[in-house]
Formats: C-alpha cells, sequence, structure tokens
C-alpha cells in the first residue's frame, strides 16, 4: 500500500479514484432494459417474482462479464507495460515512449483524449436518467397509499 507524501498526492489520486467508481450510475438503466426471455410474461403493472429473480440473476451474470473483461483487458495492458520497459515503468505508460517515439504515440494520446472527453456525456446522462427515475418512483410511492387508486 502506498501513502501520500503530500496534499497534493491525495488532489492528484482522488479524481482517480472517483473517476473508477464512474461506470455505477450505468448499472440501473442497464437493469431497468433487461426484458424477460420469449415466452416470459410480466404481469403489469407489477413485475412477477419470477421475473425479479430473472433479472437480477441476469444482472449478476452482466456484472461477471464485465469485471472479467476488465480484468483481462488489465491484465494484458499491465504484462505488455512490464515486459517492454521492465521495473522502468512510469505510472503514464504513454509518458515512457516520449515525444521523439512517432506518430503513433501522438495517435494514442489522442485517442486517451477522446475518450475522456466522451466520457463525460455517457456517465453524466445515465445518471440524470437514473436521478429522474428515482425522483418518479419516490412521487408514486407518496400518491399511492394502500386503500386508494393510483394512475401512475
Amino acid at each position: 500500500m502506498v501513502w501520500p507524501d503530500s496534499l497534493g498526492d491525495v488532489l492528484k489520486a482522488f479524481p482517480m479514484i472517483i473517476f473508477a467508481f464512474s461506470c455505477q450510475v450505468n448499472v440501473c438503466a442497464i437493469y431497468e432494459e433487461l426484458s424477460a426471455p420469449e415466452g416470459e410474461t410480466v404481469v403489469a403493472p407489477r413485475m412477477s417474482d419470477t421475473m425479479l429473480r430473472l433479472k437480477e440473476t441476469m444482472m449478476a451474470e452482466i456484472t461477471k462479464a464485465g469485471v472479467l473483461l476488465c480484468m483481462v483487458l488489465y491484465i494484458c495492458i499491465g504484462m505488455f507495460g512490464y515486459l517492454e520497459f521492465s521495473f522502468d515503468v512510469d505510472d503514464n505508460i504513454l509518458n515512457n515512449y516520449g515525444a521523439d517515439s512517432g506518430n503513433l504515440m501522438i495517435l494514442a494520446s489522442a485517442f486517451v483524449c477522446v475518450a475522456i472527453v466522451v466520457a463525460f456525456p455517457f456517465n453524466i446522462l445515465p445518471a440524470r436518467v437514473t436521478l429522474k427515475l428515482m425522483y418518479d418512483r419516490a412521487r408514486r410511492r407518496g400518491r399511492c397509499r394502500v386503500g386508494s387508486t393510483c394512475a401512475g
């Protein structure tokens, strides 16, 4: 475990830690989009217990596959970085290649920039949708009391 030497180190690490967990906003949207396989029926307006269990099972499988894919990619990137530079690897592997590495590294740096720029809306929009879903459900629960009719 590496401990920070200064407040500056903490401030440098904090955005990376937050960004690592930014995919969590997509979980609710993915769960909402899961549907029953053909032949499975959903009882309106509430889902049956069978459908809820099915969605939980599907979500668990999707999560396992996503974590496995990330693990394989990170292991490959780390392994190739180690094979290329041994113990002389910088925190940012692109820094090891330097400015004189040619057009391929400029292209790699450009793709990193594009990934960062594109990641922001991909994380903010699902967060907005998730917050709206939570707000709408809370409003419906407030209006739908036992013994009253609720029109949605």
